[in-house]
């Protein structure tokens, strides 16, 4: 009996002693694994408790574009200031249609072909043409035969260019011409019958004729006598 309790007294003092001593190995021994790297795979994970969870709800980040639908209300102030610019937003866009370019991306500033007008009016008030007027006449001109050119006295502007609308020419004969010269230049050959030509003229010219005098060729066996009347205006 005596050896019993003597078996049990020395249990209990080593089981309380055990006790101190262990615990304060394991106490300093856990001080180096506070920072503890878990290589658990997928095969054996570690089980973990979901912290993002609101009343069943799994709370989740979008990664990607969100569409988001409804109605935002402005203000008065925002709303005015909206309608505005796309007011102005809408002026500019009407604008730029009407621009146009170039095979080049050029802006044209110009129209770039014939453009047609139309009158949605009953009458267009333009300037009226200058009158037309006499701008020489003489029935007797006669010019010597000398195989030169003359200028018809009287027909010599003096510089300024005439412009003749109605030119009437007679007595052409043989190899004599007139020329309606504007400046050295013949703008209006008139040629007698050996040259093709005709022994009068009467012409309703539909394009005015610039000229600064009247000259008058002739190589006949006689002078030249011929009747000249030229009308039109001072400027085109």
């Amino acid at each position: 009996m005596r050896k019993i309790l003597v078996i049990g007294a020395l249990l209990l003092t080593g089981a309380a002693l055990g006790g101190t001593v262990f615990r304060g190995a394991v106490a300093d021994a856990a001080t180096p694994f506070e920072n503890v790297i878990v290589g658990n795979t997928s095969t054996n994970p570690i089980p973990v408790v979901d912290q993002h969870v609101d009343n069943c709800n799994l709370r989740v980040h979008e990664e990607g574009t969100a569409t988001v639908s409804g109605t935002v209300a402005l203000g008065t102030t925002d709303g005015a200031n909206l309608k505005s610019a796309s007011d102005h937003l809408t002026r500019i866009d009407a604008a730029a249609s009407k621009l146009s370019f170039d095979g080049s991306g050029s802006l044209q500033v110009a129209p770039q072909v014939t453009q047609t007008v139309h009158i949605d009016n009953s009458s267009l008030q333009v300037s009226g043409p200058a009158p037309m007027h006499t701008l020489f006449a003489d029935e007797g001109v006669t010019i010597t035969n000398d195989n030169a050119t003359h200028t018809v006295p009287g027909s010599d502007t003096g510089g300024p260019t005439a412009y003749a609308d109605y030119v009437s020419v007679g007595g052409l004969a043989g190899t004599s011409a007139v020329f309606f010269m504007d400046g050295s230049t013949p703008a209006l050959v008139l040629d007698g019958p050996v040259a093709h030509g005709q022994e009068s003229y009467t012409l309703n010219l539909t394009h005015p004729v610039a000229f600064t005098k009247i000259q008058v060729f002739c190589s006949n066996p006689t002078p030249c006598a011929l009747e000249i009347s030229v009308s039109g205006t001072s400027s085109p």
